[in-house]
């Protein structure tokens, strides 16, 4: 069976643009007024060897890191067929221009760092990523030979297990940052004695749309999954990465990403003002939050101070126009962004905020000094931003999930759930959630009630003395509610239980016996109305392929 890229039962989700077709899916990331995306006519179309498609612009707006397509089905064998547009080398990390460059392609090579070590490594991220089932899977090698040249038509083996049980399973491919990929297609297949191939379209994530903006290391470099894709995943949000490698602080910038309607922004930038002697960035970074909150003036908005990198407190690396050190140290370069935010929220924009990134990672985590180094980095730096959303009460997804089940609400967060260690209840849910079959999402309904004891009423209430020892009420009420179990019998005496802890203050015990088997979830002492709602509700629907953009999904 072939499935075309304009097939109903396909669900495309956390792009910029998309245009399809029955021939192709093209995903784009063209938002800079300065640099805009253009249909080329087929005459000049044609002429461009590097080009698959009529689109044109700047190569860091055809990648596009995250842009997914998913579906269901019980086929046993699945290949996903993809097209190149410019070539993929995981050696060798494109910059802004490279694939139209006819002469000489331009990488990215940390060894030509002024302060490079021999050690510095930073690949491209040329293969899609893969779930099946919400897990992550390696895909097989493909046919790509020893340069590992990616480009034009290439075909990736998603699933080819004849014997694997029949079944559906959900499949996600998502785009990878270092290329410009377009989906050409997707072939499925059953052993010959079976019946028929069953596709469906998956249902959506939730309806929350997260913007990460920034520069190379929100674009993905170095690793292979960028962060904001990973913080999507975890809150189940729609999640569009517009991270550029190279940018600076970009005043322009300002109106472009206030136009894209979002539930929250966050932005990551400065580490090249640093590097390319833009001594100053305040007046730069207010510009661009003005340019935002003129048509969002209210979407939750984090700005995020750079991250560590090799160069800091070397005096040859501070930010000067010369080089020659006597600049701006990062540090001052950081403080000059902090200073701007607690401005303006001073002057009542309740709904930006500052997270510091200078401890999200530590030197240990970058390849090349710069960039977050493999996978591990990046899903530290995600955890990292992600449980200063929770804190900020931007994010309610671990919330939850602490919340559903209290040993975890005892464990991670002292009983109360404003104060938890968010990054180790993520790392829970990545070691024990996903494969134990919890929930971490907040629509999901509560737990069912634990079993009942296999003991005596005497050694419940025991249990639950010691738990409130030194409470002496609630030690009376439980010699009460003994007393009554054994007139009304066992039923009774749970309710009449719970009732009574309840009203000496004990909810936490409470819960766990509310009445007729429900799972009661009591309100902890955090405020619920902080969870962000849902602003400017986009409207767009998949689009046939044309000129014209469609909006962000």
């Amino acid at each position: 069976m072939w499935l075309a890229p304009n097939d109903t039962r396909l669900l495309y989700s956390d792009y910029l643009h998309l245009h399809k077709d029955s021939r192709r899916a093209v995903f784009d990331r063209c938002f800079d007024p300065q640099w805009p995306c253009r249909w080329l006519p087929e005459t000049e179309y044609a002429r461009n060897g590097w080009q698959r498609t009529n689109l044109s612009g700047p190569f860091a707006e055809m990648q596009t890191p995250g842009a997914t397509v998913s579906f269901e089905t019980d086929a046993t064998a699945v290949t996903a067929h993809l097209e190149y547009s410019g070539d993929c080398r995981p050696g060798c990390p494109s910059t802004q221009w490279a694939g139209q460059e006819e002469d000489a392609r331009r990488c990215y090579d940390p060894l030509r760092k002024g302060n490079a070590q021999p050690s510095d490594v930073c690949e491209a991220s040329c293969v899609p990523i893969l779930f099946v089932d919400g897990v992550r899977r390696q895909l097989p090698p493909t046919e790509v030979g020893a340069p590992r040249l990616y480009i034009g038509a290439v075909a990736f083996d998603l699933a080819v297990d004849e014997a694997a049980p029949m079944g559906m399973r959900r499949f996600e491919l998502s785009m990878p940052w270092g290329a410009a990929t377009h989906l050409a297609g997707l072939r499925l297949a059953r052993p010959p004695t079976s019946d028929g191939i069953t596709v469906q379209r998956p249902p959506p994530r939730g309806r929350f749309t997260y913007i990460a903006y920034g520069d190379s290391i929100t674009h993905g470099y170095c690793a292979e999954t960028p962060y904001p894709g990973l913080i999507g995943r975890l809150n189940n949000w729609t999640a569009i990465n517009l991270g550029w490698g190279g940018i600076r602080v970009t005043p322009r910038h300002g109106p472009a990403l206030g136009a894209i309607p979002a539930d929250l922004i966050s932005m990551l930038i400065g580490t090249n003002d640093y590097g390319g002697g833009n001594c100053e960035v305040a007046a730069g970074l207010s510009e661009t939050l003005n340019g935002i909150r003129e048509a969002q003036p209210d979407v939750p908005l984090v700005v995020i101070t750079m991250i560590v990198r090799r160069e800091a407190g070397d005096p040859h690396g501070d930010c000067s126009s010369d080089g020659g050190g006597g600049g701006v140290t990062l540090e001052q370069l950081r403080e000059q962004l902090r200073r701007e935010v607690n401005r303006r929220i001073h002057a009542g924009d309740r709904n930006l905020h500052l997270v510091e990134g200078g401890g999200l990672l530590s030197l240990g985590d970058l390849g090349d000094g710069l960039h977050p180094a493999g996978t591990d980095a990046m899903e530290k730096l995600a955890r990292g931003i992600n449980a200063h959303f929770h804190r900020l009460g931007l994010a309610r997804t671990f919330h939850c999930y602490a919340e559903r089940y209290p040993h975890l609400l005892e464990e991670y967060c002292g009983g109360t759930a404003t104060e938890c260690d968010w990054v180790a209840l993520q790392r829970h849910w990545d070691q024990h959630g996903r494969v134990g079959g919890l929930r971490a999402d907040c629509d999901a309904p509560p737990p069912p009630p634990p079993p009942p004891p296999h003991s005596s009423l005497g050694a419940m209430a025991a249990r639950h003395n010691h738990r409130a020892r030194g409470h002496a009420a609630t030690n009376a009420a439980t010699t009460a509610a003994i007393w009554c179990s054994a007139v009304v019998g066992a039923g009774a005496l749970a309710v009449a239980f719970g009732m009574l802890l309840r009203a000496k203050g004990h909810t936490r015990f409470a819960k766990v016996l509310g009445s007729e088997g429900e799972y009661e979830l009591e309100p902890g002492p955090a405020d619920r109305s902080r969870a962000p709602k849902r602003r400017g509700r986009r409207q767009s629907q998949d689009r046939e392929l044309a000129p014209a953009e469609e909006s962000p999904r």
